[in-house]
């Protein structure tokens, strides 16, 4: 599990993640506030979930259903937050 619920620091009004985007060299910056990413490998799934943390909603759920992912997302929006799950989680969901 990723997220920047609990790692961050809180600078100028500004909440920043823990997690850099090797692209920008910034911290992440996108709605995203917990990527939990179910596998038999631990590595694996923690890279996934980082990963995730960076990349858009839309985006990390679709690379969860291309390749059979467990992935649970939450999301910070203006109303709250949102959960988004992958297609393959189901399963592991408590009825």
């Amino acid at each position: 599990m990723a997220g920047s619920y609990v790692n961050y620091i809180d600078s100028d009004d500004k909440t920043l993640s823990h997690i850099i985007d090797p692209i920008t060299g910034m911290p992440a910056s996108n709605s995203l506030v917990s990527a939990t990413v179910l596998h038999q490998q631990y590595a694996v799934a923690d890279c996934f979930a980082t990963a995730m943390t960076i990349l858009s909603v839309e985006r990390s759920m679709q690379i969860a259903n291309e390749l059979d992912l467990a992935v649970m997302l939450i999301e910070q929006t203006d109303t709250g937050l949102r959960t988004h799950f992958s297609d393959s989680i189901s399963p592991y969901l408590s009825k």
